[in-house]
């Protein structure tokens, strides 16, 4: 069935208070992984949000992020996009097509003045080499975010960060006598990097898909400490787990922390072709983009592991439409949820049935910028750690079901208030590789 005009949507880095006051509240209405470490069936599939959109002809280039052209992504069924273009430019002036890398069909199409919908399905969407239409727009982020990283440290080391308390039950020094993840290449689709002397041997850029070049340096102002550096600290959580494992950066947010659809799923796409073996999703997408799930499944039937956050809302993550890609069905990637220390849950890590495993997430040191170390707070930094254990388990071998590795591996989180349900198993990366 053919899928018309979808809702409008934007991605933003996962960055969040640093406050570590827990108040768990319990939480009903959804299953979860059971004690004896089997998992009961998955929910259906989450469905798009219902009820009025906003109409895009009514939102101005400022509300519209700042860009005054109208874009939609399409994906073909592998014809050659260029008739397609021919018909769009037939009514439209000065419209442009781009085609994501990995050849699976995806295409932007962007023009200088909005086009009516009904346009939109009579043109593109009822063609028969079209499988689906989707709008990609940028909007301003959708909640209120404080500095997860604000807090740079002085005086430490990576020897520090490697042996911070919170990781101990990790069980890191077990793991990386058996391996430290030569060989494998994980990727960071984030707002690129700042250049580390722990992690510039490691490091590759890959692409900048904001600016459109190769280079994916972090362009952020150093002032502006809300996302300045996120994408390394993400960095710096992956490799303290996985030392050897190659840092791949794809900068897909600008610097205020937002970026469009269209970044995120060509990256995804460009992930297929780059011979990537673990991606790392320190974001959430307010909407649900279609082009994204299936570029995550084919990810999925790729042999790529795709480890994403819970995200930082304090909420149940089937209730929880703002939180693409942590809210999709069970199976689909891993949802790294975030701890306070080693047995309680933090108070804003998203829960539920989708969480598989979850790692420190409070106060986390990590690289920063200037070559510095930087405190980080947040379901980004749990889910960059669970990464780098993915990246570590890989490179020993081939793996039937990753999900399932981590959640029986892990060990029971003793927080009294979940019982070890709704917040997956505490990562042990020993334990996952040996």
């Amino acid at each position: 069935m053919k899928r018309k005009i979808a809702s409008l949507v934007c991605i933003s880095a996962l960055v969040t208070g640093c406050s570590v006051a827990d108040s768990p509240e319990s939480r009903i209405g959804e299953e979860s992984h059971n004690g004896s470490g089997g998992i009961l069936p998955t929910e259906p599939p989450i469905v798009p949000p219902s009820g009025p959109q906003a109409d895009p002809s009514d939102e101005t280039p400022q509300q519209r992020g700042g860009l005054g052209a109208a874009e939609v992504i399409v994906r073909l069924d592998g014809s050659d996009p260029s008739s397609l273009l021919a018909s769009f430019s037939s009514h439209i002036a000065d419209s442009d097509l781009t085609v994501a890398p990995g050849g699976k069909g995806f295409l932007r199409i962007q023009w200088d003045e909005l086009a009516e919908k009904e346009f939109l399905n009579e043109s593109v969407g009822s063609r028969a080499d079209v499988l689906f239409v989707e709008e990609d727009h940028v909007i301003e982020v959708v909640e209120a975010q404080a500095g997860a990283i604000a807090v740079f440290l002085e005086g430490e080391s990576f020897a520090d960060v490697a042996d911070q308390a919170d990781l101990g039950a990790l069980k890191l020094v077990n793991a990386h006598a058996r391996t430290q993840g030569n060989g494998t290449r994980v990727a960071i689709l984030d707002t690129g990097y700042v250049p580390h002397p722990d992690l510039d041997d490691y490091t590759v850029s890959a692409f900048d898909y904001v600016d459109g070049d190769d280079d994916a340096l972090d362009e952020g102002d150093p002032e502006h400490t809300v996302v300045y550096g996120h994408g390394t600290a993400v960095a710096g959580c992956v490799h303290v787990v996985a030392p050897e494992a190659e840092l791949v950066h794809y900068r897909i947010l600008d610097d205020e922390g937002r970026g469009s659809v269209w970044n995120l799923i060509s990256a995804l796409s460009a992930c297929l072709v780059d011979d990537i073996d673990v991606v790392n999703l320190s974001l959430r997408v307010a909407a649900y983009p279609e082009a994204a799930v299936e570029l995550i499944l084919e990810l999925q039937n790729a042999g790529i592991d795709v480890v994403t956050s819970a995200g930082n809302g304090d909420l149940v993550l089937m209730d929880a439409p703002d939180y693409f890609p942590a809210n999709l069905p069970d199976s689909y990637l891993i949802v790294a949820g975030a701890l306070r220390g080693t047995d309680y849950r933090w108070s804003e890590s998203n829960i539920g049935f989708r969480v598989d495993v979850s790692a420190p997430g409070v106060n986390v040191v990590t690289t920063g910028v200037d070559g510095g170390y930087a405190s980080f707070t947040g379901t980004s930094a749990s889910a960059a750690l669970v990464s780098g254990a993915v990246a570590l388990r890989r490179s020993v071998g081939a793996v039937a079901n990753m999900e399932d590795e981590l959640y029986s591996s892990g060990d029971a989180v003793p927080d009294p208030h979940y019982n070890g349900a709704m917040i997956g198993s505490r990562l042990n990366v020993s334990a996952l590789v040996n």
